[in-house]
């Protein structure tokens, strides 16, 4: 039930809106609005040129219209229109003249500070494109020198494997330099000590021989 009444009563105010109709005030003087539709009424409002009201029934020569505060009156049809008056379009034109010659200096402004901000954004994009190149350089320059650093750690890894199989093979030819130099000693030793008996031997049997 609360539904239907909503329907209804937005039903009534859309019909409402729809009918009603703005019109304008054309007379070049104030127009007088008066109780019912002729002269002999009397009169409740006046009206200056461009002044807008709500058309309520239109006419051949009396309108009853609506003022701005809410009352009803009529007015002669040949005062009103439904479109806006010249002189009514140029006073929102000269009102709109006023607001933005008082608005313009303080567009020049803001546009003098949002250029001299593209100024300083463009400055600094310059400044941060330079830096990123030199920090490309600079990362370039690192790139190869770690490769040359790392093919200089793996050279010196190898050469320090070599050396150590090196020096294996250098202490292993030691060892057996070593076994060589005693077993030639010993050899040397014993032909010494066997030449040296063979002498003894034979100079005893020289003097045993003499004797006889």
């Amino acid at each position: 039930m609360k539904h239907l009444i909503l329907l209804v009563t937005f039903i009534l105010l859309f019909s409402a809106a729809v009918s009603a109709e703005t019109c304008y005030i054309t007379n070049d003087i104030k127009v007088n609005i008066r109780t019912g539709a002729g002269t002999d009424y009397n009169i409740i409002a006046m009206l200056k040129p461009g002044n807008a009201v709500e058309l309520i029934e239109r006419g051949t020569q009396w309108s009853q219209i609506k003022l701005p505060n809410g009352r009803e009156g009529w007015i002669l049809t040949r005062f009103i229109s439904s479109s806006e008056p010249n002189s009514l379009k140029l006073e929102q034109l000269r009102k709109l003249h006023r607001a933005l010659a008082t608005k313009f200096p303080l567009i020049l402004e803001e546009n003098k500070e949002v250029r001299q901000e593209s100024r300083d954004l463009a400055k600094k994009l310059n400044t941060y494109q330079k830096q990123n190149k030199e920090l490309r350089k600079s990362y370039n320059k690192l790139k190869d020198e770690t490769a040359g650093f790392f093919k200089l750690q793996e050279n010196y890894d190898e050469t320090r494997l070599h050396l150590s199989e090196h020096t294996e093979q250098i202490e292993k030819l030691n060892k057996e330099l070593t076994h060589k130099y005693i077993a030639a000693g010993s050899c040397g030793a014993g032909i010494l000590l066997l030449g040296f008996i063979i002498g003894f031997s034979t100079k005893r049997q020289r003097s045993k021989t003499s004797r006889f």
